[in-house]
Formats: C-alpha cells, structure tokens, sequence
C-alpha cells in the first residue's frame, strides 16, 4: 500500500499519459470505491421551461450566414458491440450462417470468407470504417454527406484511434469539398485500469494496462490550441453512427440549433467585453434584448435584473452574483447548446435533470449510473417525467485557455468495473455529455430537437434493408 501512496508506479506509465490525471484516478478511485449517485430534483422539461421550444423563438434568420463552426466528430470506438454476434463464429459453415442471418444488413465487403484473423479484426475495426447501408458509404463518408448539407459547418474534425489516421484518410472520400483533419485518441486521453485494492493492473508482461478514459476525456481536446483549425469559435458534436440523412424536418431543426448557439455566444461576446471594461449598464442592454429573443423569464426587483435573469433563467446557475467580478466570472464560462430529443416512451438514457451536489443544484444532461436506483425508477424510467434524453447534438463554445484540462475538480466522473480473465479491475471515466452539459462548469443551454435526429446505429439490424433512399440521398 505505501509504494501506491507514493506512487511509484508512474515511473512506469508509457510517455504521453497525463501523470497529474493518473495520480488523480487512482485517489479518487481508491477513496470512492463505488459510483457517486446525485438526488434528482426534477428533470428538465419545456414545461419547465429547462428546456427551450425553438418554435418560439425570436431569432434573426439572417445571422445564420455568419454562423461558422467545426464538426467535432467522435469516431474512435470500436465495433466490439455492433458486430457482437460474430464473435461466434468459429468456422467458414458458422460464417455462411452468419451472412444469411443479416442478409439486408450493412456489412463489411471482405468478409465473405472465415479467416480467424480478418474475423477479429473485423470486431476490432472502427465502427467509422463500416458502412451505413448495404454496399453504401462508411460512416465517415456519410457523415461528410450529412455536413455537406449545412452551409454553416466549414470544416470537420474526426476523432480517430491511435494509429488509425492513414486508414481513415484512405477511406475518406477524396473528392469531398470540405476540409478534414484526423486527430487520433492518443494517451493523453487515456488512463490504466486498476485493481479493487487500488493497485495498477498490469498484463501478464508486467505492463501497466492503458485503457481510454471515456468520451468525456475528449473536452480537453476542445480549445483553441488544440482543434486543427485555429481560429474555430464553435464545434459541432454528433455521434459517428447516429443519422438522420438529408430528413427536411431534421436538418431544419439542426440549423435553428444552429442559430440558437450563435445568437447566444455573439451576445455573451459582447457581454464580457462590457462586464471586462466595468460597464454593467452596456451589458444589461445587450442581455435585455436576448432575454426578449429568448423569452426568459424576469427576476423582479433585482440588480442587474437581464444579466441575472440569463444566468439563473437560461443557464440556471448554481449561485446569485452580487458584484460585477461574479457576474464576470460565471459570464466568462463556456457556451454549450445541447439538443435533447423526446422520449420514445421507453427511452432510458442521459436525461436532463435538476440535481443536487454539494456546491448546489446543478442542471445537467445526468447518465444513468449516475442516478440512484430509486430515482432512475422514480424519474428516468417515467416518460410523463423524464420527457427529453440523450443529447443528441451539441454545439460547444472553443474556449482560449484550456478550461476542460485546467477544471478537473469536478464530481461528475464514474468508475467503470469490468473483468480480465478471472481478474476485477476498474477504471476512472469521464462522460462527455455530462462534462460539456452541466450548469456548474458551463453556461449550458438545452433544446428540444424532433426525434428524426436520432437514429443510432447500434446493432447490425438498425441498418437492415436500408438504403440511401432512405435517408433521402
């Protein structure tokens, strides 16, 4: 137990691991010992109003020309679960059964052969390099389609594998006009799996087990020194393998959300420059008039009466700023706009919530391990409840100053347990959704988005006989 205390082990994690956040896993991993639950108060609703109705919205159409973002796009998880039953397969007859079985299924072209090696590689593969529709694009081709249609997304971003990029760019389509760059999740957004007594993990080489940190580890990734275009202000964030085509009623929907997230920042812009230059009056005005845009309800007889208004009515903010130097500082938090989609009436996922934490209540789209037994009964699992879930586009402010890397006190993280063999470990993970959705970190803001925005594919049935009729291409 003293050599983990001292930590001696971090003179073995490989080069690129963030020692300052292995040293932290393993604290709050040995600490904690199981997942931290928060009491939901309620769920966020646009009856509530937590949640906005874009419909009755008063937003100026004619900025959507200036809107200029960046495709921020995950695409680093394997097809482990999505190609899940071939890990059954043991011979060419098993194969061939296989093939009959998803016959209308999007499936790879080269396997049409049992070849142990091409099947576990097959597993192994990127879910970005399969394609979408029987003998259609890959999902990396596809979502390059699915940008093309928005004349504000100007460039984009894939979030591929360590040691992945030449493949990725050899399956890109090369004639596509939008400019791409690759950034592979390297080690510094990954961590190392630990055993139940604290101990690091190491495999039967007595290396140290290197795992990713969750999606979550990815908003490090979001700043201004480290997106590949420089002088992005916004990304735009959607699963690799959630589609929805050339949908009228979704990529109308997606553009006010668009429109929504740029209306906001380029308010909140000019509010900091005048609460920096100490000209509270001027930034009143300019939230006075995104109040009425947004129609936000009114704090009564209040100081700074708009600018309160936004942060507890809008954002919903943990506390009541009562100085200029507060306002400054809650106003100077990241802008994240997070599309939330109408519960299925079975749906049970990341729901948006109200909850309690030790600084106070805190907005945010909550992940279900997260939430309590009783509550996941209580709230997640009641549509009448939980209305909304699942974040399904978020467009997220690029702040200067690497505020993800430098704001890691935060309790929204989870332990994953799993097994090696006969062996329990478990690792630090962080979730993205949580991280760029919560009202304690970030001035977020959640809409509602039509359910023609979520189609995630996550078995291999989710594209039988689909094809790109079907997503109207």
């Amino acid at each position: 137990m003293s050599k983990m205390n001292n930590f001696e082990w971090l003179q073995d994690a490989p080069d690129g691991m963030s020692k300052d956040n292995l040293r932290t896993h393993q604290t709050r991993l040995v600490h904690q010992k199981s997942i931290k639950t928060f009491k939901v108060i309620d769920t966020c609703r646009v009856s509530n109003s937590y949640i906005l109705d874009l419909s009755q919205l008063k937003l100026d159409q004619t900025k959507s020309k200036d809107i200029q973002l960046t495709s921020f796009i995950p695409a680093a998880g394997a097809a482990s679960r999505y190609m899940k039953p071939l890990s059954e397969v043991t011979s060419d007859e098993r194969l061939q059964s296989f093939l009959q079985d998803y016959k209308g299924c999007a499936l790879p072209d080269d396997l049409v052969k049992f070849i142990p090696s091409l099947v576990q590689e097959v597993q192994s593969r990127p879910k970005a390099l399969f394609p979408v529709t029987e003998n259609g694009p890959s999902f990396l081709n596809f979502k390059t389609k699915e940008h093309l249609l928005f004349p504000e997304i100007k460039r984009q971003v894939f979030i591929a594998p360590q040691g992945r990029t030449h493949q990725f760019q050899g399956n890109l389509d090369s004639g596509s006009s939008l400019a791409t760059k690759i950034i592979e999740q390297d080690l510094s957004l990954c961590t190392l799996r630990f055993l139940l007594d604290g101990q690091p993990y190491r495999n039967p080489n007595g290396e140290l087990s290197v795992v990713s940190a969750g999606h979550g580890a990815l908003a490090t990734l979001i700043s201004n020194n480290k997106i590949p275009f420089p002088d992005t202000e916004s990304v735009f964030i959607r699963n690799i393998d959630n589609v929805q085509g050339n949908d009228p009623s979704a990529t109308d929907a997606t553009k006010k959300l668009f429109l929504l997230h740029h209306t906001i920042l380029e308010s909140m812009k000019k509010i900091r420059d005048c609460l920096l230059n100490k000209d509270p009056n001027a930034a009143e005005r300019i939230s006075q008039n995104l109040c009425s845009s947004l129609n936000i309800d009114l704090i009564q007889t209040c100081e700074n009466q708009f600018l309160n208004s936004l942060q507890k009515n809008l954002f919903h903010s943990i506390t009541k700023p009562t100085s200029i130097e507060q306002l400054t500082k809650l106003f100077s938090r990241p802008v994240n706009t997070l599309g939330q989609v109408p519960n299925g009436g079975t749906d049970v996922g990341g729901t948006p919530c109200l909850i309690e934490t030790e600084s106070g209540n805190v907005k945010i789209v909550l992940e279900l391990p997260h939430a309590s037994s009783d509550d996941q009964n209580h709230y997640f699992r009641d549509p009448k409840k939980a209305t909304h879930f699942n974040p399904v586009i978020i467009c997220a402010e690029v702040p200067k100053d690497n505020y993800y890397s430098k704001n890691t006190n935060h309790p929204f993280w989870i332990i994953a347990n799993k097994s090696i063999g006969q062996e329990k470990v478990m690792y630090h993970e962080e979730l993205l959704s949580e991280i760029l959705g919560n009202s304690l970190m970030c001035n977020s803001v959640f809409a509602e988005l039509p359910r023609s925005t979520f189609n995630p594919h996550k078995t291999l049935n989710d594209s039988k006989n689909k094809t790109m009729r079907d997503w109207s291409f």
